[in-house]
Order: structure tokens, then C-alpha cells, then sequence
């Protein structure tokens, strides 16, 4: 799942959610591990 909903802690709106967060290095945006 990918969201770009922006926030008011993440104005630009970017956000992973992914069972595997090793995919995602150097984004420069959080990657919430659904594993855990």
C-alpha cells in the first residue's frame, strides 16, 4: 500500500506500507512495516 495523503507531520504526504521495507531504502519518506 502506498498513501500520499498529506498531514500535518508529513505536509508533502507520502507514506509505505509494506510487508517488505528493505524494497523502499532511501525514499526519504516513512515505511510502516506491516510485519510488526
Amino acid at each position: 500500500m502506498h498513501g500520499a495523503r498529506p498531514t500535518l507531520a508529513r505536509p508533502d504526504g507520502a507514506l509505505v506500507a509494506t510487508v517488505n521495507p528493505q524494497a523502499y531504502p532511501g525514499l526519504g519518506v516513512p515505511v510502516l512495516d506491516l510485519n510488526r
